[in-house]
């Protein structure tokens, strides 16, 4: 019987998202908290004699075998073990695509994560493999897949490799809607460049937060500066974010990273879901109420 892993591809949130300035490479150099939801796609997989990858999910129609990060993920960890590819995966496709959620780049980690673990006794080591090694892998296939790749709040520093882990962050409820527009990053990129408004360049110490309170006072007072340009290429978003810090007892609500996808936070998990439940009611839009996973 074949041994099959599993490993949740958290949906990655950008509480906050400041553009520091533009390195000579194109890349924008960001300052950003993100935490991780308790939903996501789910990797799968299990030792075969070639590499195959099979979609499932609600969204599994809107993504490519061919070119997806899983397929990348592997081709770039079995070059770099010198193995030859050897699994069979199974996506399941929870997440929106293109929604400002780290999809991709969160199901890229999560299969970095199986592989190691699947595969550690055809490495010729009796270690595992070393935390650092796999995210100079991470590094190789995407700004947000080394953040993905722990998993774990973050202040995320750089074009995203410089991944500081958070010692001090509470569990928090959190409502996600997606409009299924799919906003392109390059786009909103090209219309935050064209305002050439950059935040301030200093050093950002990491927060220490106690409860939910603290999280959106300090969010609150950051923002997401890519929201303007966003909302210039999809009005709706605007739309989104007002009918979210209308809910009775939302905390913060904001985009997530250049996406379509906003989030709001509360205080307690029945806030969260009953607020999911009437727009879910309401709306034709993705909702769901998850946590943001504390450390």
């Amino acid at each position: 019987m074949k041994r099959k892993l599993y490993e949740l591809a958290s949906a990655k949130i950008n509480l906050t998202l400041k553009i520091k300035g533009r390195r000579d490479d194109g890349f924008h150099k960001v300052s950003s908290l993100v935490a991780f939801t308790e939903v996501g796609d789910v990797v799968c997989g299990s030792c075969a004699k070639d590499m195959s990858l099979d979609i499932t999910g609600p969204f599994a129609p809107h993504v490519s075998s061919g070119t997806n990060l899983v397929v990348r993920a592997a081709q770039t960890f079995f070059q770099e073990m010198s193995l030859q590819p050897c699994t069979q995966f199974m996506l399941e496709k929870n997440l929106p695509v293109a929604s400002g959620i780290g999809g991709g780049s969160a199901d890229a980690a999560a299969t970095l994560r199986l592989l190691a673990r699947l595969h550690r006794e055809n490495i010729k080591s009796e270690e595992d493999i070393e935390p650092e090694r796999l995210q100079r892998l991470a590094c190789v296939l995407g700004a947000d897949v080394p953040v993905c790749l722990g998993g774990q709040p973050a202040m995320v520093s750089g074009i995203g490799e410089q991944v500081e882990p958070l010692e001090s962050f509470p569990t928090v409820s959190v409502v996600l809607i997606n409009l299924g527009v799919g906003v392109s990053t390059a786009k909103v990129f090209r219309a935050f460049a064209e305002k050439a408004v950059v935040s301030d360049t200093s050093a950002c110490n990491l927060p220490v937060f106690r409860d939910a309170y603290d999280i959106a006072d300090w969010c609150r007072d950051q923002g997401n500066d890519l929201t303007v340009a966003a909302c210039g290429i999809a009005p709706e978003i605007a739309d989104v974010l007002y009918r979210l810090e209308n809910i009775p007892l939302c905390l913060l609500a904001r985009m997530s990273g250049s996406g379509d996808t906003c989030f709001a936070l509360f205080a307690e998990h029945e806030e969260a879901q009953s607020a999911a439940q009437r727009t879910k009611n309401e709306t034709g839009w993705w909702v769901c109420a998850s946590r943001l996973r504390g450390v």
